[in-house]
């Protein structure tokens, strides 16, 4: 799911756009409007050098889905790469799949062994 900074809703697909505001202004405007206390400086640098990094094969209109750690372009194919916990390896970006097939996304994300089967043989 990618959080609006502006709404706090979650959502499944977002269009990338161009803004004015620098990572770490879009990062503390979004904890401070969580009601966060205390925004940590250091995590805020390395989260925000974390999405220019993440962010920056992308182009203002590009449709991206977030997947275990990665942000991929919705209409990618094939999908492969080593996420946070799984080995991703697809003929496309599961999201894209299910509203292709008019399925609910749950019967492959929501379901734990689906994940297991994918597990990192690396991850601690």
């Amino acid at each position: 799911m990618i959080s609006c900074a502006i709404c706090q809703r979650a959502f499944t697909f977002a269009r990338v756009v161009e803004i004015e505001q620098s990572y770490e202004d879009l990062l503390r405007t979004d904890l401070l409007d969580r009601d966060l206390a205390e925004v940590d400086e250091t995590e805020v640098r390395a989260v925000a050098a974390w999405l220019a990094e993440t962010l920056a094969d992308f182009d203002a209109g590009d449709i991206v889905v977030y997947l275990d750690g990665c942000y991929i372009r919705a209409d990618q194919r094939p999908v492969a790469f080593e996420g946070l916990y799984a080995v991703h390896d697809h003929s496309e970006a599961p999201q894209a799949a299910a509203v292709r097939d008019g399925r609910p996304l749950t019967e492959d994300l929501g379901r734990p062994q689906w994940w297991f089967d994918r597990e990192r043989p690396d991850r601690d």
